[in-house]
């Protein structure tokens, strides 16, 4: 099976190559000739230059390399990033998807796209949020497929390597919280578990997919982990939550929770799905399917990501 990869140079395409090269032709997009060169499979996984928000180079490589799936994971993702350049995310995370999605078309790949999205895209609060909940409607649209997570460890400016980072030059772990219902949580997921769920989906109907048995953290516990494991640095109470920041995650919406399905380990919306249930299927960060993670589980997980952060240096 032949694979394109949009963004494949970030964190998910880099996993995703190492699990996978061995197995499948990988082709990966990439607009950073700085970061193709320092890819660790570049010896493995054919990469071609371009963005994605250049329509006509990203037909010009699916016409070439006629792949059998498209798992679209190029986009800017950080919250902080689009409150002062809202212009580009929307143009790589909206635009873009429009442009791989008519590549795909003109090309004869039709629906066999998989958007990687996130948490953030249900009742998006944030402008980051908003442009994946766009994304995932076009992908959706035209019979492609969507898989919905949480925070994935190890990946690029996710917390934890922030946390240890901040915590070994000694400083203090700020904690934000609500005044009346106390510190977030997250959904947390290791990124060669979220690999993996995404091969699983490949060849899967059309349909918006969520891990029935995701985990979750209260961020504060989280913190006191990283703290305790470097030795270093405090947790501290810094404020309230920030404009648009959640109290806790969600990964179906009201609507979706009547629509959902089991399908083998996951959620799925399918889009003509008219059929509502009688329960709605809620999957919260502070009451997940697969329960919190105890002390114990996240030091392990914050042990195995510092070594995989380790291991990229």
């Amino acid at each position: 099976m032949r694979i394109l990869i949009t963004g494949v140079t970030g964190s998910f395409g880099t996993e995703f190559s190492r699990q996978f090269s061995g197995a499948y032709d990988i082709h990966g997009l990439s607009r950073s000739e700085v970061l193709q060169v320092a890819f660790p499979y570049k010896e493995k996984v054919i990469l071609h230059k371009g963005s994605v928000v250049d329509e006509a180079r990203v037909t010009e490589v699916i016409r070439l390399i006629s792949p059998d799936w498209v798992i679209h994971a190029a986009a800017y993702k950080h919250i902080s990033t689009g409150c002062g350049d809202s212009v580009e995310m929307m143009d790589v995370n909206i635009n873009g998807t429009r442009s791989v999605l008519r590549a795909c078309s003109r090309c004869g790949i039709g629906s066999r796209v998989l958007l990687v999205s996130t948490d953030k895209a249900v009742e998006a609060t944030t402008f980051y949020g908003k442009t994946k909940a766009c994304a995932e409607g076009i992908v959706i649209e035209v019979g492609g497929i969507v898989i919905r997570y949480g925070n994935v460890l190890g990946s690029s400016g996710s917390i934890v390597p922030l946390f240890l980072d901040s915590a070994s030059k000694g400083q203090y772990l700020g904690i934000r919280e609500h005044p009346v219902y106390g510190v977030p949580t997250r959904f947390f997921i290791r990124l060669s578990d979220a690999i993996q769920m995404v091969h699983s989906l490949l060849g899967c109907p059309s349909g918006i997919y969520v891990p029935r048995e995701l985990k979750a953290a209260r961020i504060d516990e989280v913190a006191r982990q990283c703290v305790q494991f470097v030795g270093k640095g405090a947790v501290i109470p810094s404020g309230s939550l920030l404009y648009g920041e959640k109290l806790h995650e969600i990964l179906l919406d009201h609507m979706e929770g009547y629509k959902a399905q089991k399908f083998g380990n996951f959620w799925r919306v399918a889009r003509d799905s008219h059929t509502l249930g009688q329960r709605r299927v809620e999957v919260s960060s502070d009451k997940p399917e697969g329960g919190m993670y105890t002390p114990v589980e996240l030091a392990g997980l914050i042990r195995e990501t510092s070594d995989y952060m380790k291991g990229l240096a």
